[in-house]
């Protein structure tokens, strides 16, 4: 072995240690984005000609997931803007549904007549907390309150950052990388 490419083994190991790290980071910080793409499923078909459920709560915002599981279908809302799917038979098939507006939204199988069923859009929970809010506010401010509103001595804003909210091991992670990095190029330097 020379010396050069002995001099270079242990920089190669240490950018294939920062390397595997960050990739590891960037799994674990997509593992629970990819999970989360939607709030509820439905599957369509199955041993009968069925949607199930055929009656789902969401609330405004939320995704519907439908996923085939057997049988030829499609899913065709009678609200043209939520769009509909194609046919298919294929089981694993999936159509995605996002409501931005509250109401009840039917849907159907052009195959199959009588398979229906229905998604019930809600105001999403925060918004009702907020108009609960709003109601109480409204209710018991008067003019002569309006002078005796105190102010709070300290306010936590919470961390932010790029940081804010990362799992502290991906966090870990990430800075072993950029320390695996960083070093052979500090090493170099004196």
């Amino acid at each position: 072995m020379s010396p050069s490419s002995h001099a270079s083994t242990p920089r190669s190991l240490t950018t294939a240690i920062a390397l595997v790290l960050t990739l590891v980071a960037a799994v674990m910080l997509a593992g629970p984005a990819a999970a989360d793409m939607h709030d509820a499923e439905v599957e369509v078909g199955g041993d009968a000609n069925v949607f199930t459920p055929d009656s789902l709560e969401v609330e405004v915002g939320d995704t519907v997931l439908f996923t085939w599981v057997g049988g030829n279908h499609d899913v065709s809302f009678e609200d043209d803007s939520i769009g509909a799917s194609e046919t298919s038979s294929e089981d694993g098939t999936t159509f995605t549904a996002t409501f931005e507006e509250e109401g009840t939204f039917t849907y159907t199988c052009t195959v199959h007549g009588g398979m229906d069923g229905e998604i019930v859009v809600v105001a999403a929970e925060a918004d009702v907390d907020d108009a609960m809010e709003d109601e109480a506010t409204e209710d018991d401010a008067t003019e002569e309150d309006a002078d005796d509103v105190t102010q709070p001595e300290s306010v936590d804003s919470g961390t932010g950052g790029l940081a804010a909210g990362l799992p502290g091991a991906v966090l870990v992670l990430m800075a072993i990388g950029a320390l695996a990095l960083v070093t052979p190029v500090v090493a170099r330097r004196r």
